[in-house]
């Protein structure tokens, strides 16, 4: 389900054959709400006429091509048979997949498939959204950012004439106002940024803007001249004296794929930027020489590109069209779909092509708890929780995100050249790769690829020039900590309009952290921006005793009620509790597969060792999860912990308050307060799964909390950590806060 509508899927692969000229044809198709696949029996394979289609398309007989095409594509039985059993009872997400072996299939014009009944256009109606779904070396995550946080910047080139290139003057500021009115709601900033000023718009300074840290660029619309050169895309941008400068459209591509955070859209309205020139059989055009298509194999989860020299009418048409539907519902394949079905008269329709790494097709999220409010009231819900004093956070490693990117784009660069037996996705995730490091080499190998090479990599490809030369070398576990210091003070710095998330969570009156992540940043954010003071602990969970970090001593009342405070002292400072290490504690570390099983042991052999504030907190009070995704190995395994201690507590964790006398008078049990208040789980929209929309991440986490025996009070909130926090804090700082915050629900309320 796709904002309402429902879609089945049906994805083509096509690779070559053994034989030359024929192609093996695999195909997946799945109807909504239905786990089931359907796959070919047989050995389905395909046979493409290159000479009659590269005489179609020098002739510009578009639909006689499209005919040709879909004659060819839909030749064998079983794949007509599976698409029309989809596409006569569903709409459909149509994805086109070429094989490494069958690249030249690149050159051809899929946009203008017919079918082979009724030879009419397939991707006239959007009813059937189509992409060409391409996969990518670069193995970064692709992470949605929340619709109020996108940002757009276009370019325009427009070198000074030389006879020596032919190139035609491009109306700057007709081309600004046109991108800025297709990109409505998003107010974009514009390279040049004065379009009468004798800006230079070179290759440079459009990768400064994309660089620039704390504000990446979501949408880079770039209009510039392109040519094919020798079977090689060329880019023409400026140099510093307005001149033109060619650019290869390999090294653009490697360039934008290697930036810590790409462009989530690249619109490219260069000429041919697609990749086959006009006039010139497509037969001799080499595959994935395009720009289009090289940016999406260099990680760039969505780009936008012209396939030939596409009339302005229609460009313009298609791209107004395509940024409307966009901006209403965030799927980029379908907005394609729709600005396709409004240029379906013109004869160049087939020209705008999608390459896209998105199998949702969605590109943006709306952030929330849900419902016409956006779940505000929830919000406050949260806030009142906080305010009481009745509020647990659990935080986990995406609240790092900022600093060092995602578990998953961390995992890549641990691994490194030496991920030894990993491929795929397990390259991808950080307990595989510290258990194949750790394996192959050792502990103290694993370690070290982590501190001196990973960390600083991480920090530094986030941070760029702002982080001083001296803590871009490799790291040692003494003084890791001061680099990771330095960097939440300079991510602040980058944006001061913003508060940095640990200082946000610091400000916030929770008594208690209980934290996954092995970093101070947390007690640096308590210590340095309140005056709040900081008490900071670790469990020791190794379950050996001859372990020097398993050793520990217990204060006299560890395992009993806190004494209560003189009348007239100062709150104690809140408590951080590192559950799962600390990073001066390495052999503390939760990394390796074999280390969360055996934390898992150790939390249900030592649960006596946490505090029995701690503890109670666990039974009692609501559970604020942020940073984590359900599929993350520290929500998982943290998650475990949480229903242990809660089954197996004690009737004196479920009933003492914090000090001796609190908590009576308010008439309710604790066992009833733990259900009705709000318990909210936080992640970052995943890309499949059963978190692939909000619904059914909702239907996933209410079940999980319902087995659990938490209660089913469960709300959740769309969006990243970093939305999150910041929604909290606006409401926590409104002027009607205190008064609706005052009191936590009444037991059988909705929080």
């Amino acid at each position: 389900m796709t904002n309402g509508i429902q879609y089945a899927q049906f994805e083509i692969k096509l690779d070559l054959g053994r034989d030359d000229g024929v192609f093996d044809v695999d195909f997946t198709g799945q109807r909504p709400n239905d786990d089931s696949l359907d796959r070919p029996v047989g050995t389905p394979v395909a046979r493409f006429d290159r000479t009659l289609l590269d005489t179609l398309m020098d002739d510009e007989q578009y639909r006689a091509y499209g005919r040709q095409l879909g004659a060819a594509l839909l030749a064998d039985a079983e794949v007509k048979a599976a698409f029309d059993g989809l596409r006569n009872q569903h709409n459909v997400q149509f994805r086109l997949v070429i094989g490494p072996r069958a690249e030249d299939l690149h050159t051809l014009a899929w946009e203008t498939l017919c079918h082979p009944d009724t030879e009419r256009p397939l991707f006239e109606d959007d009813s059937l959204v189509f992409a060409r779904f391409l996969s990518s070396k670069n193995q970064r995550s692709v992470g949605r950012r929340a619709k109020g946080e996108l940002s757009a910047l276009v370019c325009v080139a427009n070198p000074r004439p030389n006879s020596g290139y032919n190139l035609e003057e491009i109306a700057v500021a007709d081309e600004i106002r046109r991108a800025q009115g297709a990109l409505r709601g998003i107010h974009p900033e514009t390279l040049p940024a004065d379009p009468e000023a004798a800006e230079p718009v070179t290759l440079d300074r459009l990768l400064d803007l994309l660089r620039r840290p704390g504000k990446p660029i979501d949408i880079l619309y770039l209009v510039c001249h392109g040519r094919l050169h020798n079977d090689e895309p060329i880019l023409y941008f400026e140099d510093e004296d307005g001149a033109v400068k060619p650019i290869s459209g390999a090294s653009f591509a490697a360039d934008i794929g290697g930036l810590a955070q790409p462009p989530q859209l690249v619109v490219l309205a260069s000429c041919e930027s697609a990749g086959v020139a006009p006039g010139i059989a497509a037969a001799h055009a080499r595959a994935l020489t395009g720009v289009g298509p090289l940016l999406g194999r260099a990680g760039v989860p969505a780009v936008l590109a012209m396939h030939g020299r596409i009339t302005m009418p229609t460009a313009s048409a298609f791209v107004q069209k395509f940024f409307e539907e966009l901006d209403d519902h965030g799927q980029v394949d379908r907005a394609a779909a729709a600005a396709r079905k409004q240029v379906r008269e013109a004869a160049d329709f087939w020209m705008p092509v999608l390459f896209t790494r998105l199998k949702s097709g969605r590109l943006w999220y709306t952030a929330g708890f849900g419902g016409a409010d956006g779940g505000f009231h929830k919000m406050k819900a949260v806030a009142a929780n906080v305010r009481a004093g009745k509020c647990l956070v659990v935080l986990g490693p995406r609240l790092l995100e900022p600093l060092i990117g995602t578990p998953q784009d961390l995992a890549r660069l641990w691994a490194g050249e030496e991920g030894y037996a990993l491929e795929g996705d397990a390259r991808r995730d950080p307990a595989q790769v510290a258990k194949d490091l750790a394996l192959n080499q050792d502990d103290n190998y694993m370690l070290q690829q982590l501190f001196q090479v990973a960390l600083p990599a991480a920090l530094t490809r986030r941070l760029r020039d702002d982080l001083p030369a001296h803590l871009r070398q490799p790291q040692t576990l003494g003084n890791f900590e001061t680099l990771l210091s330095e960097a939440r003070r300079i991510l602040q710095r980058q944006d001061p309009s913003e508060l940095e998330l640990h200082t946000i969570l610091a400000k916030l009156p929770f008594p208690i952290y209980l934290t996954a992540n092995a970093d101070r940043l947390l007690e640096d954010a308590l210590e340095q921006d309140t005056t709040r003071g900081v008490r900071s602990e670790l469990f020791r969970w190794p379950p050996n005793p001859k372990d020097p970090d398993s050793s520990r001593t217990i204060p006299a009342n560890h395992g009993g009620p806190l004494p209560a405070a003189p009348a007239g002292a100062a709150p104690e400072p809140p408590l951080v509790y590192h559950l799962m290490g600390r990073y001066d504690r390495p052999r503390s570390l939760v990394l390796t597969e074999d280390n969360y099983f055996d934390f898992l042991i150790g939390s249900a052999t030592n649960r006596q060792q946490i505090p029995l504030a701690v503890r109670k907190a666990l039974n009692s009070n609501a559970l604020l999860f942020l940073g984590f995704h359900f599929d993350d190995w520290d929500f998982r395994a943290l998650f475990r912990t949480i229903i242990w201690h809660r089954r197996s507590a004690s009737w004196k964790e479920r009933t003492d308050g914090w000090s001796e006398g609190a908590d009576q008078g308010d008439g309710w049990s604790d066992d009833e307060l733990s259900l009705t208040l709000t318990h909210v789980a936080v992640q970052l929209e995943p890309e499949a799964g059963p978190g692939d929309d909000a619904s059914r991440a909702r239907q996933y986490f209410e079940e999980l909390f319902r087995r659990a025996d938490i209660g089913t009070n469960v709300n959740i909130y769309w969006g990243d950590t970093a939305s999150f926090l910041r929604d909290l804090w606006r409401t926590w700082n409104q002027p009607s806060a205190a008064t609706s915050a005052a009191a936590a629900p009444a037991p059988g309320g909705q929080s």
